[in-house]
C-alpha cells in the first residue's frame, strides 16, 4: 500500500509501503524531515495506523481542519508554520483531535509550553517508535473529538459547530437570511439539511 504524502517535496519522493494496514484508524504525521517521517510512517503502520504525511505546518492546520483525523503527531520545527502555533490555530478553531508534539527541545520549559499551547502530549526526540505507538494508543483511546470543524465540497464551505455555510463572496446562516447585498440565494428548506448532511458524513 502507498500512503499519502500531501504536497510532496524533493525529500518527500520516497515510496511508503507495508505489507498491512489492519486499521482505518487515521494519523497525520507533521514532519519535514524524511528519514524521521518515514520511520513513523512504518511503525505506525506495522502498529495498524493508516498513517498520512504532511511536511509543513501551515498545510497540517487546514488538513486537520477539513479531514477527520484520530490523532496527530506534529514535529515542532517546521516550515509554514512551526507545530506550536499549528496547534493554538487549532485549538482556537475549536479543534480538539489529540496532538502528540515531537521535539529535540526536551528540556522541562519547552514541554510545559507545548501542553499549555493545546497538546494532548510531548515527547522528546530522539524517540523510541514503540513509545509513539503506545501514547497514540492512549491517545485515542480517550476518544477526543477528531472530527473536522469545517468542510468543503468545491467553493462551499460548511461550518458544522455554528451550523454556516457559505462561499468567498457570501456568507449564509442557519436562520436561512443572507447578508445584505449577497447574491447568494439559499431556500430556508434548504438549510436544516445542513446538521443532516455532516451527520451522514460522521460528524
Amino acid at each position: 500500500m502507498e500512503f499519502k504524502v500531501h504536497s510532496p517535496t524533493r525529500r518527500f519522493m520516497i515510496l511508503l509501503k507495508t505489507a498491512n494496514v489492519l486499521s482505518d484508524m487515521r494519523i497525520l504525521i507533521v514532519e519535514d524531515e524524511a528519514r524521521t517521517a518515514a520511520g513513523l510512517v512504518t511503525g505506525l503502520a506495522a502498529a495498524g495506523f493508516a498513517p498520512e504525511v504532511s511536511g509543513r505546518g501551515d498545510e497540517a492546520v487546514e488538513l486537520i481542519s477539513t479531514q477527520a483525523y484520530d490523532a496527530v503527531v506534529m514535529d515542532i520545527m517546521l516550515p509554514g508554520c512551526d507545530g506550536l502555533t499549528a496547534v493554538r490555530r487549532l485549538r482556537s478553531r475549536s479543534n480538539s483531535t489529540p496532538i502528540l508534539l515531537l521535539s529535540a527541545l526536551g528540556e522541562v520549559d519547552q514541554r510545559i509550553e507545548g501542553l499549555n499551547a493545546g497538546a494532548d502530549d510531548y515527547l522528546a526526540k530522539p524517540f523510541a517508535i514503540g513509545e509513539v505507538v503506545a501514547r497514540l494508543q492512549a491517545l485515542t483511546r480517550r476518544g477526543g473529538e477528531s472530527k473536522a470543524i469545517l468542510l468543503r465540497v468545491a467553493d462551499l464551505t460548511l461550518d458544522v459547530p455554528h451550523r454556516i455555510a457559505g462561499r468567498p463572496s457570501d456568507r449564509v446562516e442557519r436562520t436561512g437570511v443572507p447578508p445584505a447585498g449577497s447574491t447568494h440565494e439559499t431556500s430556508r428548506a434548504s438549510l436544516p439539511t445542513l446538521p443532516a448532511l455532516a451527520g451522514s458524513m460522521g460528524l
